[in-house]
């Protein structure tokens, strides 16, 4: 008997497919205009604008990493991950599956790092104070990198995770991203993709 959870993700694959966002966004999750493009369970509860995310990071007295360019997915919106488990999934390109397609790949992934801006002289703002968050990377199952960002250390995106080898024979790349359940523990991530390294 197929689990209720499976069943979910085959919905929200065939949802995606019914819409054609699968078709433009296999290799990548994004958001385009604040809207979900691509693969995620279960799907983010907001999606904020990198205008109204700088506003927020101002207003306490700090600066806020901007969406980068790389890839092509330069949206400028995030989606606000609290704590739980999220699963994206990813595909190579289909004209590239098959043994060529195992190897030479790596994910990245552009997030929201937040810094103390000093000159805004903000009473709010205390140095590393903000978003105190630690997301832990998987892929396939395997924990590949933890992320840690407040407390004095604010590394700034895109992070570059390599793959040694694709294990799936359709060319998908499972990745999970786990975020503590405490409070303001928030990854605020603009987008993730595949790339060839």
């Amino acid at each position: 008997m197929r689990s209720p959870q499976a069943f979910f993700i085959k919905l929200v694959l065939w949802q995606s497919l019914a819409k054609g966002e699968i078709l433009t966004f296999a290799s990548a999750l994004a958001f385009p205009e604040g809207r979900v493009a691509g693969q995620i369970v279960p799907p983010p509860p907001v999606v904020l604008s990198e205008r109204k995310l700088k506003a927020y990071a101002e207003a306490q007295g700090y600066c806020v990493s901007p969406d980068n360019p790389e890839g092509g997915y330069q949206y400028r919106y995030a989606a606000k991950l609290e704590g739980g488990r999220y699963r994206i999934f990813l595909y190579t390109p289909t004209d590239l599956r098959g043994e060529r397609s195992k190897t030479g790949w790596a994910i990245v992934i552009d997030y929201a790092s937040f810094s103390y801006c000093r000159h805004r002289g903000s009473k709010l703002a205390k140095e590393g104070q903000l978003l105190a968050t630690r997301a832990e990377i998987y892929v396939s199952g395997t924990k590949v990198h933890d992320l840690e960002m407040g407390y004095g250390s604010a590394p700034q995106g895109p992070l570059v995770i390599p793959l040694p080898y694709i294990l799936s024979e359709d060319g998908r790349v499972d990745v999970e991203i786990r975020i503590p359940y405490r409070p303001g523990s928030v990854l605020y991530l603009y987008d993730i993709f595949l790339r060839g390294s």
